[in-house]
């Protein structure tokens, strides 16, 4: 993902996203019964949650170039120029499901992208 801006950038992150979500099904698949009960009495996050928070991990040194990245093609798209949409619905979804909800989101996407964008987040608004 370093050295890949805008679009690119955005794509990649989807695919490494989207990777990430099938290798952790089919290791928990792969690791169901050590899940359950192993895990467990060791204390252990489970597979799914030490998944989530390896990719969160790699994910926090590209957060402020994929907001960036997103209000660049949030641009092109006031432009009139096209531009995927899917693109930045998956960056927010990404945000929320790393952040368990929308706090993550609010505090790491919202904030940034009202900064850039000069409006209020809806937690601002009067």
């Amino acid at each position: 993902m370093i050295g890949k801006q805008n679009e690119q950038l955005l794509k990649e992150l989807s695919k490494r996203w989207k990777n990430h979500l099938i290798m952790n099904k089919w290791l928990f698949k792969f690791f169901t019964y050590l899940d359950r009960y192993y895990v467990d009495q060791q204390g252990q996050p489970k597979l799914k949650d030490a998944g989530l928070m390896a990719f969160q991990r790699l994910f926090t040194d590209f957060v402020g170039p994929v907001v960036e990245a997103c209000m660049r093609v949030i641009d092109l798209d006031r432009d009139g120029e096209y531009v995927e949409h899917a693109l930045v619905k998956g960056v927010v979804e990404i945000f929320e499901t790393l952040g368990h909800g929308l706090d993550y989101y609010k505090n790491s996407f919202q904030v940034r992208a009202a900064t850039r964008l000069r409006w209020p987040p809806m937690s601002h608004r009067v």
